[in-house]
């Protein structure tokens, strides 16, 4: 792996463990053993290193939520696609913990970060929507809209909560864990699987 890899993977561990304001350069070059100048070398300094990972979030996202797009066609599709953009998430938690940080950057940030929160609310909508259409769910267009709202609004208080009280769990356990979560708000809306004729 190349030294501005390297750079990056430790910031997005130091930024997810400890959160963007207690991470400075110097504590990632110190835990890399390398010099600051040579992360310098690679980026003019945290913004930089927030900036790229911000972006590999926003890339990362996009390319998983236009596969669902593209192939999840019925309502089995949808909890792996759920899983997965949690993971992602999970991947890149400061992006969605440190929300104040996000917003009060600069103009370019901003925009990126207020996308991706667009983003989880259009995928939020569409697993709705694709539930209800397959019968799997019942409500009414604006309950969905608020579900969907909610699923949302419960997967980033999520991240939070479980970096809190639960600290160095595995990756896929979380992933596991936040999926319940989510589907429990489901639970009053869900209907059996329809029968085939």
């Amino acid at each position: 792996m190349s030294t501005k890899l390297k750079i990056l993977e430790m910031a997005r561990l130091s930024f997810n463990e400890l959160g963007l304001s207690q991470v400075s350069c110097l504590m990632i070059a110190t835990e890399l053993e390398i010099s600051p100048g040579n992360l310098y070398y690679h980026f003019g300094g945290k913004e930089e290193l927030i900036s790229a990972l911000l972006n590999e979030c926003e890339l990362a996202l996009a390319k998983l939520i236009a596969r669902f797009e593209a192939e999840a066609k019925d309502a089995e599709a949808v909890l792996p696609f759920v899983h997965s953009v949690l993971r992602v998430c999970l991947h890149y938690q400061f992006v969605f913990r440190d929300q104040e940080y996000f917003r009060h950057q600069s103009s370019s940030d901003k925009r990126k970060w207020l996308s991706l929160i667009k983003k989880l609310k259009g995928f939020s909508q569409d697993c709705i929507e694709r539930l209800s259409r397959s019968g799997h769910l019942k409500l009414s267009q604006e309950k969905g809209d608020l579900l969907a709202e909610n699923m949302m609004l419960l997967g980033l208080s999520w991240l939070n909560y479980d970096s809190i009280l639960a600290p160095g769990q595995a990756l896929e356990s979380q992933v596991e864990l936040g999926v319940k979560h989510l589907m429990s708000n489901l639970s009053p809306w869900l209907q059996p699987p329809p029968v085939a004729q």
